[in-house]
């Protein structure tokens, strides 16, 4: 079975809300996070840097990532492991263009939970799940 490798983005604010990205009219699913496909030669986190300059039109350096997990589903005949994570960004001052999809929304954990089940299924659920889990362990209240 062919492995496919994706890196994803999850912006998030000093006031816990997360950035999701709308791809109405743009891909399925609806609902779902920045980031795409880890291209030959290039690790995760330059695939990252890659992608944000692509779908938000700013440059990141690998230090600024804080790495939540790996989430690893069987999706369409393929194992497709996606790698999340985190970049802390200040919303108040944070300048973004989305480039892809129809626009970006703020929302916070239960809002994505309830967004992107709806919109990806159980694998999008999986790492909506591991994205709060991570947010709960490392930010307790």
């Amino acid at each position: 079975m062919k492995k496919v490798t994706k890196a994803l983005l999850v912006p998030l604010n000093q006031y816990g809300e997360i950035l999701i990205q709308d791809r109405e009219g743009f891909k399925p699913p609806r609902w779902g996070f920045f980031g795409g496909s880890v291209e030959k030669g290039e690790s995760i986190k330059e695939a990252l840097i890659r992608e944000t300059i692509e779908e938000l039109g700013i440059d990141i350096s690998s230090e600024e990532l804080l790495e939540v997990g790996n989430f690893t589903d069987e999706i369409d005949g393929k194992f497709v492991t996606r790698y999340v994570h985190l970049l802390n960004v200040d919303k108040d001052n944070w300048i973004f263009e989305v480039k892809e999809g129809k626009s970006g929304k703020w929302v916070d954990v239960d809002e994505m939970l309830r967004l992107i089940q709806g919109a990806s299924g159980e694998a999008g659920l999986n790492i909506a799940l591991g994205i709060k889990k991570f947010l709960t362990d490392k930010f307790p209240n």
